[in-house]
C-alpha cells in the first residue's frame, strides 16, 4: 500500500515536469489528488506509518499526503 502513496507523489512530481512554465504545478495536482481520495482510501492510507522525514521532493508529497488523510480521519 505504501507504494501507492508513493505513485501519488510520483504522479504530482511528472505533473511539475510536464507544465514547465507552471512553478504551482506539483501542489496544484497534489491538492487534486486529495481532494479525490475516497474516504476507504483515505482510511487505508492513515494506517501506513508516516513517512520518513528525509528530505527531498518525493518524500515532502508523502507526508503532505500522510498528513492529509490523518486531518481527514
Amino acid at each position: 500500500m505504501a507504494s501507492h502513496a508513493r505513485g501519488v507523489a510520483y504522479a504530482a512530481i511528472a505533473a511539475g515536469l510536464a507544465a514547465t512554465g507552471d512553478p504551482d504545478a506539483v501542489a496544484n495536482e497534489a491538492r487534486w489528488q486529495q481532494g479525490h481520495l475516497t474516504p476507504e482510501v483515505s482510511a487505508i492510507l492513515a494506517e501506513l506509518p508516516a513517512p520518513p522525514g528525509t528530505g527531498g521532493t518525493l518524500s515532502a508529497l508523502q507526508r503532505d499526503l500522510h498528513s492529509h488523510v490523518l486531518r481527514r480521519g
